[in-house]
């Protein structure tokens, strides 16, 4: 897998599925049901909203998932560093020798917007 392809799924399954699926449970679940604390109490107040809101709410929580998928590749790619890190990270598929980070990021970002932008 190339590292656009990865990036295209990595997106299409962390991203899109990810969050429909949230959006869909939020929506169809009865609160009264579940049994951690804070979902229970997102998905009472989210039903509490009108569908204008719901749509806000609904875009703050796929930004939320952007900007954390982000900060994963840049991390990958070698952008941002952490703390105790002491080596660059080098991400290869299996039988390849070339790794296939250090554009991972900006590729996303890339994706994103062309996306956002449509």
């Amino acid at each position: 897998m190339d590292a656009l392809k990865f990036v295209e799924e990595l997106r299409r399954f962390v991203i899109d599925e990810n969050h429909e699926q949230y959006i869909k449970s939020i929506r169809n679940i009865n609160s009264e049901g579940v049994t951690d604390e804070y979902w229970r109490s997102a998905i009472k107040t989210f039903n509490h909203l009108d569908a204008d809101a719901q749509e806000i709410f609904s875009a703050i929580l796929r930004k939320v998932q952007v900007d954390t998928m982000s900060l994963i590749l840049g991390i990958l790619d070698g952008n941002m560093i952490l703390e105790n890190q002491e080596k660059d990270f080098s991400l290869t598929t299996v039988g390849e020798k070339e790794p296939i980070n250090g554009t991972l990021q900006e590729m996303f970002l890339a994706l994103e917007e062309e996306e956002t932008s449509e």
